[in-house]
């Protein structure tokens, strides 16, 4: 089998998610779906599209699920990919779930080609409390939880010298959490925004909007690792915790839908893009490979490693503390086959708590 891991090229980023609440909740079911697609625009006109999707219950009886879109001009030096897992969170021993995995690339030398894609995997997961798992609240009524999703990653652009314009250019990852519980409408617990992009001169802008928090995401520059690069920019994510509060009454039945959804798009003439969710750092090349070669490629991805083990950026909001690194490395689950030039690994741990 080979390994894509080695191949693949730089411009990653490492996103490593799954939500829990410090509870240990009764599981009651499991389900889950992923997508991806991937857009070609030639000359500003949408062109060739590919597009994958898989759920469970629906299409498959089996975790995990698995999909992959690719497009490719090789003759003009353009090619994208992108793929969705979602892992079965209770087969593996360790405290944090990291079900979620997408795995994106776009890059283009091309005058007249870019791409757009989009990636979601979402998990819905059925729990109940019980008393001897939550203290119950004083006077009765809903028991006061909390929630967490963990984000350790990092997203990133880049761009061949000579090439100053990065409008156009955007990363968008948004993560949200539904309560939905039998007779009550549903309620959203968490939803926040992190989005990246681009502008004249090079400029890059950082928001983030609704529960994201504004500390602990960093922004380094990369570009001198090779010669070719006139801009590479890396956003790392090391180790946030998302938390919110919710409620839940003891004993009774309810759902939590997390997802997780990346929306990416380039620009040609040069201009790159990529985004990981939940898989490690090097499994990205054949992307970058094919458009700027396996020389660059293998810079850039020491350097996304480097910075991800020990980010060296400077905050992009207010954070004030550097956090040390909160899970150990991840393996991969050795999909080669299925996903082709994109290797989606991932850690799959116990989930215990939602």
């Amino acid at each position: 089998m080979r390994t894509y891991g080695r191949m693949l090229s730089a411009v990653l980023i490492l996103v490593a998610a799954g939500a829990v609440c410090p509870a240990p909740a009764e599981v009651l079911s499991i389900q889950g779906s992923a997508s991806a697609e991937i857009q070609q625009i030639k000359n500003g006109v949408a062109g060739d599209r590919d597009q994958a999707s898989d759920s469970l219950p629906g299409t498959t009886d089996t975790l995990p699920i698995q999909v992959v879109a690719k497009l490719s001009t090789i003759a003009e030096e353009a090619a994208g990919s992108v793929a969705a897992q979602f892992a079965d969170p209770l087969t593996a021993p360790g405290p944090n779930p990291e079900e979620f995995a997408i795995n994106l690339a776009l890059d283009s030398l091309s005058p007249r080609i870019s791409y757009t894609a989009h990636a979601i995997t979402q998990e819905v997961r059925g729990v109940r409390f019980s008393a001897s798992e939550v203290t119950p609240p004083l006077g009765g009524g809903p028991a006061a939880l909390r929630g967490e999703v963990f984000l350790d990653g990092a997203l990133a652009v880049f761009a061949v010298n000579d090439i100053t314009d990065l409008t156009g250019v955007s990363l968008t990852l948004q993560v949200t959490v539904i309560k939905q519980a039998e007779g009550a409408s549903p309620q959203e617990v968490f939803s926040g925004v992190l989005q990246v992009t681009g502008g004249p001169d090079q400029q890059l802008s950082v928001t983030a909007d609704g529960n994201f928090p504004r500390s602990g995401v960093f922004d380094a520059d990369l570009s001198a690792v090779d010669p070719q690069l006139g801009a590479f920019r890396v956003f790392v994510l090391p180790n946030l915790v998302l938390s919110y509060p919710y409620e839940a009454t003891i004993d009774q039945p309810f759902t939590l839908r997390a997802t997780v959804d990346v929306q990416a798009a380039n620009q040609p003439n040069g201009v790159g893009v990529a985004a990981i969710l939940g898989t490690p750092i090097n499994t990205l090349q054949e992307v970058i490979a094919a458009t700027q070669g396996k020389t660059v490629a293998a810079k850039m991805i020491a350097a996304l490693e480097q910075e991800r083990a020990a980010p060296t950026g400077t905050p992009v909001f207010t954070d004030e503390t550097r956090p040390q690194p909160m899970f150990p490395a991840c393996g991969l689950l050795g999909i080669e086959s299925v996903v082709g030039v994109l290797l989606l690994g991932g850690c799959r741990r116990t989930f215990r708590r939602y």
